[in-house]
């Protein structure tokens, strides 16, 4: 479990270490590492961390899928172990939203937590600081359904493709 460091090997580059933002190929996919400036892995030793507002882990910035828009990691640095949403730029979505995904998906976020990913046909809707299921189709007054939860609709939602880290 040592710290992973980047050092540059071409003519141009001396061999000194590498720090920032760097794209590098693996398996045919291009995926971000940061480096701090002391040449260290962001997140270095097996630790999520988060710097300037996207997640790595030994050094790999945790992106969603670019075809989903949006991913969920258990955000284990406080010991809650509560499930956040990041971008395909590994950027926190923060606050509360309604995020409509790449496959037609509804995210919901509530105070930069997840809380679901619903397949409904129409936006879930909020109320009274809740959100539910909401129906245009019906009738004015059946248009509000069930309320949306993590425990009802969350937890049925970690699928692998979407759930980028779950330690």
């Amino acid at each position: 479990r040592g710290s992973l460091y980047l050092f540059g090997t071409d003519e141009l580059n001396d061999g000194s270490m590498i720090t920032g933002e760097v794209t590098v190929s693996l398996r045919d996919q291009n995926v971000v590492f940061g480096f701090k400036d002391n040449g260290k892995a962001i997140g270095a030793r097996c630790t999520l961390a988060k710097s300037d507002g996207k997640f790595y882990f030994n050094g790999l910035r945790l992106d969603a899928d670019a075809s989903l828009k949006y991913g969920i990691l258990k955000d284990t640095r406080t010991g809650h172990g509560e499930y956040v949403v990041v971008d395909s730029n590994g950027k926190l979505v923060k606050g509360t939203k309604i995020l409509k995904d790449g496959e037609g998906n509804w995210i919901v976020v509530s105070n930069s937590k997840f809380v679901a990913r619903v397949s409904d046909s129409d936006r879930p809707r909020k109320k009274n600081g809740r959100f539910y299921h909401y129906d245009s189709s019906a009738d004015r007054h059946d248009r509000w359904g069930a309320e949306i939860t993590y425990a009802t609709d969350g937890l049925n939602n970690l699928d692998s493709d979407f759930v980028l880290f779950d330690r």
